[in-house]
């Protein structure tokens, strides 16, 4: 938030409207905060006071900024929370103290192998819904920095583990083919005899080409610098895994569904059924259900084998199996 206000200020003194992309960017983000402090109601009293003076914060504090690019916009966002109009606050000011670089780019990171997981999903046709078993991560960095996220990586593309590394070699074979258009200018009349090094490259040269972008390589006793530009890179995975990277960041995806993971589909997609009925229904969020169900023997014990999921997520009080003609709530 204060560095959206410190580039803001800036942007706003120099009448540069790329400020509303900044803002833009800042929103994609605040949704991603809002899914992830989910509203979890009990005896009618929010559980999560803390999540709502932040977002009451960041929301009031974005309308000031956008006051004078969107004037209308804003003013009914910043009455509606405040009763008030934005037009006569001051223009917020950025605090030094609480900028966080790191965890900026921590949370960019993250947010960066949630999107790639997502498309890997998407491309492979598997619901958001179905849980998978593992994902391999690699970012720029230490790993040991990113592990404090595998909840919310976990909960945001449904899967059970998280394996932080920079060493893929378990899961892909790497080769690479040097390419010509590149290579050809910053090699010059060596460029065969680079071809035929890049294709006897080990697999800790491979590993420092992924990771930092160059290798120092000695050719007829002069040291040169061969950059991942100057290659062209072919994957290979291990089956049933999914590869998908972007800046910096690479992600596989175990998209082998065992029985298990099965089965747990089947019920978050009878969890979707449930909400989807409560809210078709407008019954109070904090309100206790309980369900009938007609099931065969089969699905009555899947059922009952996930029935602390089933209560955590739907505020499900007790379940009632047999012949039923409707929802009991």
């Amino acid at each position: 938030m204060s560095k959206l206000i410190r580039v803001s200020t800036v942007k706003k003194n120099t009448y540069d409207c790329t400020l509303l992309s900044a803002i833009e960017r800042f929103s994609i983000e605040l949704g991603w905060y809002s899914r992830l402090t989910p509203s979890q109601v009990r005896d009618g009293f929010f559980c999560m006071p803390g999540a709502f003076s932040t977002l009451y914060e960041v929301l009031t504090t974005v309308s000031k900024l956008l006051a004078p690019f969107t004037p209308f916009i804003a003013d009914d966002v910043y009455r509606r929370l405040c009763g008030e109009s934005v037009h006569l606050q001051n223009y917020p000011k950025s605090d030094a103290s609480l900028l966080d670089l790191q965890l900026e780019q921590e949370m960019a990171n993250v947010l960066a192998v949630v999107e790639l997981g997502r498309s890997i999903r998407n491309g492979e046709g598997i619901k958001v819904k179905q849980p998978l078993k593992e994902m391999v991560i690699s970012v720029a960095g230490a790993v040991e920095n990113y592990k404090q996220y595998n909840d919310i990586i976990q909960d945001e593309l449904n899967i059970k583990a998280c394996i932080w590394t920079h060493d893929f070699s378990s899961y892909e074979t790497i080769h690479y083919k040097l390419n010509f258009k590149t290579a050809g200018a910053a090699f010059g009349p060596h460029v065969h005899k680079v071809k035929d090094y890049v294709m006897q490259l080990s697999e800790a040269e491979k590993n420092t080409l992924q990771l930092k972008g160059e290798i120092e390589i000695v050719l007829d006793n002069q040291k040169s610098t061969l950059l991942r530009a100057h290659v062209v890179k072919e994957s290979v995975v291990k089956d049933h895994y999914v590869l998908a990277e972007e800046n910096g960041c690479r992600v596989l995806l175990d998209t082998h569904l065992t029985d298990d993971l099965l089965q747990e589909g089947q019920i978050r997609e009878l969890i979707r059924t449930i909400q989807d009925t409560r809210k078709k229904w407008q019954l109070p969020v904090e309100q206790d259900i309980s369900i009938s169900i007609s099931a065969d023997a089969e699905t009555k014990k899947i059922i009952q084998q996930y029935m602390a999921l089933l209560k955590a997520s739907v505020l499900l009080h007790d379940i009632l199996f047999g012949k039923c003609n409707q929802v009991k709530m």
